[in-house]
C-alpha cells in the first residue's frame, strides 16, 4: 500500500506526480492519495476517488510513504496559536518543524532536478531522511537519487517497493 502525498493541482510537479500515480496504478499497487494542494483540479479530477480510499488499520504499519510536491511542503515551520476550550487565545504560540517524511516506514521522494535546485537548506536536510529520491530528469548527486522515467514500471516498482 502506498500513501501518496502529492500535489493535485495543475503545477508542473503535480503533473509529474500524476504520471507516477498512473504508473503505480498500472503496477496494481494500492494507492491512497493525500492532496498537498487542496481539491484535485484539471487532469487530477478523474482520480478524486483515490482521495477517499480508506487505509485499513492493519495496513497502516506496512505502507510506503511517497511524496511528490513542492519543496515548501517537504519541511516547514508550523505555528499554532493556543486557545482555551471556548476558543479564547491564550497568548501562547506553539511552533515546530513539520515534515512529510514519516518515521517507521519506507519513505520515497519523487521530484525533479528543478525542485531540488530551488529547495532551501532546511528542505534539502529533510530529503536526507528519505530512503530513496526519484527524479524525472538527469542528475548525478549521489546513490540515494535515481533517475526513473515514468514509463519504466519495473524499475519504479523495485525502487518504491523493493522485494
Amino acid at each position: 500500500m502506498i500513501r501518496y502525498l502529492t500535489a493535485t493541482d495543475t503545477s508542473p510537479i503535480a503533473l509529474v506526480g500524476l504520471e507516477y500515480l498512473k504508473g503505480f496504478l498500472r503496477l496494481r499497487i494500492p494507492v491512497r492519495v493525500v492532496s498537498m494542494t487542496g481539491p484535485p483540479v484539471g487532469r487530477w479530477e478523474a482520480y478524486s476517488p483515490l482521495l477517499a480510499a480508506p487505509m485499513a488499520v492493519a495496513v497502516m504499519s506496512s505502507f510506503v510513504n511517497v511524496v511528490c510536491c513542492d519543496p515548501s511542503r517537504w519541511a516547514w515551520q508550523q505555528r499554532v496559536p493556543m486557545t482555551t476550550a471556548d476558543g479564547v487565545f491564550t497568548g501562547e504560540v506553539v511552533e515546530g518543524m513539520q515534515e512529510l517524511w514519516t518515521a517507521g516506514v519506507r519513505n520515497v521522494l519523487l521530484t525533479n532536478w528543478e525542485q531540488l535546485v530551488g529547495a532551501t537548506q532546511a528542505q534539502l536536510a529533510a530529503t536526507r531522511k528519505y530512503q530513496q529520491i526519484v527524479t524525472t530528469s538527469r542528475c548525478d548527486v549521489g546513490e540515494t537519487i535515481v533517475e526513473i522515467p515514468v514509463v519504466d514500471l519495473p524499475l519504479l516498482r523495485s525502487v518504491v517497493i523493493p522485494c
